[in-house]
Protein backbone atom coordinates (compact mmCIF):
# COMPACT_ATOMS: atom_id res chain seq x y z
CA UNK A 1 0.00 0.00 0.00
CA UNK A 2 1.66 3.32 -0.97
CA UNK A 3 1.23 6.00 1.54
CA UNK A 4 -1.00 7.91 -0.60
CA UNK A 5 -3.07 5.16 -0.02
CA UNK A 6 -2.57 4.68 4.06
CA UNK A 7 -3.48 8.36 3.97
CA UNK A 8 -6.63 8.32 1.68
CA UNK A 9 -7.89 4.85 4.06
CA UNK A 10 -7.21 6.53 7.69
CA UNK A 11 -8.95 9.71 6.81
CA UNK A 12 -11.85 7.40 5.67
CA UNK A 13 -11.37 5.89 8.52
CA UNK A 14 -11.82 8.88 10.77
CA UNK A 15 -14.21 10.18 9.01
CA UNK A 16 -16.72 6.94 9.46
CA UNK A 17 -15.54 7.48 13.38
CA UNK A 18 -16.72 11.36 13.55
CA UNK A 19 -19.72 10.61 11.52
CA UNK A 20 -20.94 7.61 13.46
CA UNK A 21 -19.90 9.89 17.15
CA UNK A 22 -21.74 12.93 15.46
CA UNK A 23 -25.30 10.88 15.08
CA UNK A 24 -24.64 9.39 18.80
CA UNK A 25 -23.88 13.02 20.15
CA UNK A 26 -27.34 14.26 18.30
CA UNK A 27 -29.27 11.69 19.85
CA UNK A 28 -28.13 13.38 23.00
CA UNK A 29 -29.93 16.91 22.34
CA UNK A 30 -33.06 17.69 24.01
CA UNK A 31 -34.14 21.27 22.92
CA UNK A 32 -36.43 21.38 25.97
CA UNK A 33 -33.16 21.65 28.43
CA UNK A 34 -31.91 25.19 28.60
CA UNK A 35 -28.71 26.68 30.23
CA UNK A 36 -25.61 25.08 30.88
CA UNK A 37 -23.53 23.69 33.68
CA UNK A 38 -20.80 25.34 35.70
CA UNK A 39 -18.33 22.83 37.74
CA UNK A 40 -16.34 24.30 40.68
CA UNK A 41 -13.72 22.82 42.71
CA UNK A 42 -14.23 24.01 46.61
CA UNK A 43 -11.80 21.81 48.75
CA UNK A 44 -11.83 19.24 46.61
CA UNK A 45 -15.52 18.88 46.54
CA UNK A 46 -16.80 19.58 43.60
CA UNK A 47 -20.22 21.81 43.43
CA UNK A 48 -22.42 22.47 40.16
CA UNK A 49 -23.43 25.80 39.18
CA UNK A 50 -26.79 25.90 37.02
CA UNK A 51 -26.28 29.13 34.60
CA UNK A 52 -29.69 30.22 32.36
CA UNK A 53 -29.32 31.16 28.61
CA UNK A 54 -28.59 34.60 27.78
CA UNK A 55 -32.00 36.87 28.56
CA UNK A 56 -33.29 34.94 31.18
CA UNK A 57 -32.83 35.70 34.69
CA UNK A 58 -29.67 37.90 33.35
CA UNK A 59 -27.69 34.72 32.50
CA UNK A 60 -27.27 34.28 36.48
CA UNK A 61 -25.78 30.83 37.88
CA UNK A 62 -27.38 29.55 41.25
CA UNK A 63 -25.93 26.35 42.76
CA UNK A 64 -27.65 23.30 42.25
CA UNK A 65 -28.13 19.71 44.28
CA UNK A 66 -30.43 18.17 41.73
CA UNK A 67 -27.38 15.86 40.51
CA UNK A 68 -29.91 14.25 37.63
CA UNK A 69 -30.58 17.91 36.00
CA UNK A 70 -27.02 18.51 36.42
CA UNK A 71 -26.21 15.31 34.15
CA UNK A 72 -28.68 16.42 31.75
CA UNK A 73 -27.54 19.51 31.09
CA UNK A 74 -23.79 18.87 31.28
CA UNK A 75 -24.60 16.11 28.99
CA UNK A 76 -25.89 18.16 26.47
CA UNK A 77 -22.92 20.68 26.52
CA UNK A 78 -20.81 17.68 25.69
CA UNK A 79 -22.73 16.62 23.13
CA UNK A 80 -22.72 20.47 21.96
CA UNK A 81 -19.48 20.54 21.81
CA UNK A 82 -18.78 17.10 20.02
CA UNK A 83 -20.87 17.90 17.33
CA UNK A 84 -19.30 21.52 17.32
CA UNK A 85 -15.68 20.10 16.53
CA UNK A 86 -16.24 16.99 14.69
CA UNK A 87 -18.60 18.65 12.20
CA UNK A 88 -15.49 21.13 11.45
CA UNK A 89 -12.63 18.27 11.82
CA UNK A 90 -15.28 15.76 9.01
CA UNK A 91 -14.71 19.77 6.55
CA UNK A 92 -10.82 19.11 6.82
CA UNK A 93 -11.27 16.04 6.63
CA UNK A 94 -13.02 15.98 3.27
CA UNK A 95 -10.95 18.61 2.02
CA UNK A 96 -7.81 16.93 2.25
CA UNK A 97 -9.66 13.34 0.97
CA UNK A 98 -10.24 15.91 -1.87
CA UNK A 99 -6.61 16.19 -2.27
CA UNK A 100 -5.28 13.05 -1.66
CA UNK A 101 -8.07 11.41 -4.01
CA UNK A 102 -6.80 13.74 -6.88
CA UNK A 103 -3.04 13.77 -8.54
CA UNK A 104 -0.78 14.68 -5.62
CA UNK A 105 3.38 15.85 -6.33
CA UNK A 106 4.38 12.43 -5.70
CA UNK A 107 2.42 11.39 -9.45
CA UNK A 108 3.59 14.09 -11.48
CA UNK A 109 6.66 12.47 -12.41
CA UNK A 110 5.29 8.92 -13.17
CA UNK A 111 2.54 10.72 -15.40
CA UNK A 112 5.12 12.22 -17.04
CA UNK A 113 5.47 10.89 -20.86
CA UNK A 114 8.26 8.04 -21.08
CA UNK A 115 10.53 9.93 -23.20
CA UNK A 116 10.42 13.07 -20.84
CA UNK A 117 10.86 11.20 -17.70
CA UNK A 118 14.22 10.26 -19.63
CA UNK A 119 15.15 13.93 -19.90
CA UNK A 120 13.86 14.57 -16.10
CA UNK A 121 15.56 14.13 -12.55
CA UNK A 122 12.64 13.27 -10.30
CA UNK A 123 12.30 15.31 -7.74
CA UNK A 124 9.71 14.12 -5.33
CA UNK A 125 7.46 10.51 -6.20
CA UNK A 126 6.02 8.03 -4.57
CA UNK A 127 7.66 5.09 -2.76
CA UNK A 128 6.36 2.76 -5.46
CA UNK A 129 8.49 4.38 -7.67
CA UNK A 130 11.03 5.26 -5.32
CA UNK A 131 11.67 1.46 -4.82
CA UNK A 132 11.36 0.75 -8.68
CA UNK A 133 14.54 3.18 -9.14
CA UNK A 134 16.17 1.69 -5.97
CA UNK A 135 15.92 -1.67 -7.64
CA UNK A 136 17.34 -0.73 -11.25
CA UNK A 137 19.90 0.93 -9.32
CA UNK A 138 21.05 -1.51 -7.06
CA UNK A 139 21.40 -4.10 -10.06
CA UNK A 140 23.25 -1.83 -11.80
CA UNK A 141 25.72 -1.25 -8.86
CA UNK A 142 25.82 -4.78 -8.17
CA UNK A 143 26.89 -5.46 -11.69
CA UNK A 144 29.83 -2.90 -12.33
CA UNK A 145 31.20 -3.91 -8.56
CA UNK A 146 30.74 -7.67 -9.60
CA UNK A 147 32.88 -7.08 -12.62
CA UNK A 148 35.76 -5.46 -10.96
CA UNK A 149 34.96 -8.00 -7.25
CA UNK A 150 33.43 -10.99 -8.59
CA UNK A 151 32.46 -13.02 -5.70
CA UNK A 152 34.84 -15.98 -5.73
CA UNK A 153 32.75 -18.14 -3.25
CA UNK A 154 30.68 -20.53 -5.55
CA UNK A 155 27.26 -21.61 -5.06
CA UNK A 156 27.91 -25.20 -4.77
CA UNK A 157 23.89 -26.08 -4.22
CA UNK A 158 22.20 -23.64 -6.29
CA UNK A 159 18.12 -22.78 -4.68
CA UNK A 160 15.88 -21.26 -7.01
CA UNK A 161 13.70 -18.44 -5.00
CA UNK A 162 10.77 -17.19 -5.71
CA UNK A 163 12.18 -14.45 -7.12
CA UNK A 164 13.61 -16.61 -10.09
CA UNK A 165 17.20 -16.24 -8.62
CA UNK A 166 19.23 -18.81 -7.08
CA UNK A 167 20.54 -18.87 -3.21
CA UNK A 168 23.12 -20.98 -1.29
CA UNK A 169 20.27 -22.57 1.40
CA UNK A 170 17.43 -23.29 1.78
CA UNK A 171 17.48 -21.25 4.62
CA UNK A 172 18.02 -17.95 2.35
CA UNK A 173 15.05 -18.83 0.17
CA UNK A 174 12.92 -18.71 3.30
CA UNK A 175 14.16 -15.37 3.82
CA UNK A 176 13.92 -14.11 0.33
CA UNK A 177 10.70 -15.69 -0.15
CA UNK A 178 9.33 -14.07 2.79
CA UNK A 179 10.87 -10.69 1.32
CA UNK A 180 9.16 -11.01 -1.85
CA UNK A 181 5.61 -12.08 0.11
CA UNK A 182 5.69 -8.98 2.21
CA UNK A 183 6.56 -6.83 -1.07
CA UNK A 184 10.19 -5.48 0.55
CA UNK A 185 12.33 -4.74 -2.58
CA UNK A 186 15.73 -6.69 -2.19
CA UNK A 187 18.82 -7.48 -3.81
CA UNK A 188 20.61 -10.69 -3.22
CA UNK A 189 24.45 -10.74 -2.79
CA UNK A 190 24.83 -7.38 -3.83
CA UNK A 191 28.57 -6.13 -3.24
CA UNK A 192 29.26 -3.47 -0.58
CA UNK A 193 32.41 -1.89 -0.94
CA UNK A 194 34.29 -0.26 2.27
CA UNK A 195 37.22 0.80 1.52
CA UNK A 196 39.81 -1.19 0.10
CA UNK A 197 37.75 -4.46 1.14
CA UNK A 198 34.47 -5.47 -0.78
CA UNK A 199 31.58 -7.52 1.28
CA UNK A 200 28.80 -9.69 -0.35
CA UNK A 201 25.78 -9.29 2.46
CA UNK A 202 23.52 -12.02 1.61
CA UNK A 203 20.44 -9.62 0.84
CA UNK A 204 20.16 -5.28 1.03
CA UNK A 205 17.08 -4.42 1.17
CA UNK A 206 14.63 -1.16 1.15
CA UNK A 207 11.75 -0.02 3.37
CA UNK A 208 9.55 1.87 1.55
CA UNK A 209 7.65 3.64 4.04
CA UNK A 210 11.32 4.85 5.08
CA UNK A 211 13.61 4.78 2.30
CA UNK A 212 16.38 3.29 4.37
CA UNK A 213 18.69 0.41 3.43
CA UNK A 214 19.16 -2.40 5.10
CA UNK A 215 22.20 -5.15 5.08
CA UNK A 216 20.77 -8.75 6.29
CA UNK A 217 23.10 -11.40 6.80
CA UNK A 218 22.19 -14.71 7.67
CA UNK A 219 24.57 -16.97 9.60
CA UNK A 220 23.91 -20.55 8.90
CA UNK A 221 26.99 -22.48 10.47
CA UNK A 222 27.24 -20.91 13.85
CA UNK A 223 27.95 -24.50 15.24
CA UNK A 224 31.32 -24.29 13.59
CA UNK A 225 34.13 -22.69 14.96
CA UNK A 226 35.81 -21.38 11.76
CA UNK A 227 32.71 -20.54 10.43
CA UNK A 228 31.94 -18.33 13.46
CA UNK A 229 35.27 -16.99 13.52
CA UNK A 230 34.86 -15.48 10.34
CA UNK A 231 31.50 -14.12 11.28
CA UNK A 232 32.87 -11.70 13.71
CA UNK A 233 35.34 -11.10 11.62
CA UNK A 234 32.81 -9.58 9.32
CA UNK A 235 30.84 -8.05 12.05
CA UNK A 236 33.81 -6.32 13.31
CA UNK A 237 34.27 -4.48 9.37
CA UNK A 238 30.89 -3.85 9.72
CA UNK A 239 31.29 -1.72 12.72
CA UNK A 240 34.16 -0.31 11.25
CA UNK A 241 32.11 0.91 8.84
CA UNK A 242 28.90 2.70 10.17
CA UNK A 243 27.01 -0.41 10.23
CA UNK A 244 25.52 -1.62 13.04
CA UNK A 245 23.17 -4.52 14.30
CA UNK A 246 19.57 -2.93 14.90
CA UNK A 247 20.73 0.35 13.05
CA UNK A 248 20.88 -0.63 9.49
CA UNK A 249 22.22 -4.47 9.77
CA UNK A 250 19.97 -7.55 10.22
CA UNK A 251 21.14 -10.91 11.34
CA UNK A 252 19.44 -14.29 11.47
CA UNK A 253 20.95 -17.48 13.29
CA UNK A 254 20.67 -20.80 13.00
CA UNK A 255 22.87 -24.10 13.96
CA UNK A 256 22.53 -27.58 13.69
CA UNK A 257 20.04 -28.37 16.82
CA UNK A 258 18.87 -25.18 16.16
CA UNK A 259 17.20 -24.23 12.46
CA UNK A 260 16.10 -21.25 11.24
CA UNK A 261 13.48 -19.77 12.98
CA UNK A 262 10.75 -18.47 10.31
CA UNK A 263 8.69 -16.53 12.86
CA UNK A 264 11.97 -14.82 13.40
CA UNK A 265 12.47 -14.04 9.91
CA UNK A 266 8.85 -12.65 9.60
CA UNK A 267 9.75 -10.58 13.01
CA UNK A 268 12.95 -9.24 11.78
CA UNK A 269 10.86 -8.08 8.72
CA UNK A 270 8.24 -6.20 10.62
CA UNK A 271 10.56 -4.74 12.79
CA UNK A 272 12.78 -3.00 10.19
CA UNK A 273 11.38 -3.34 7.05
CA UNK A 274 7.77 -2.44 6.79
Amino acid sequence: MSYKEEIVESLTQRKKILESTIKRAEMDLNQSIKGHIEVCNIRNHYRYYYKAPKGENDGKREYTRDIAYAKQIAQQDYAKEIIYKGTKELKQINALLNIYQNTVVDELYPKLHPGRQLLVEPILIDDEKFAEIWIVKAEKQKQEIFQKYPNTFQIQNPIQTENQEIVRSKSEKIIADKLKLLGIPYIYEKPLQLGKIVKYPDFTALNKRTRKEYYWEHMGLMDQPDYFKNVLAKLKIYMQNGIWVGKNLILTYESMEHPLDVSMVEQMIFEYLL
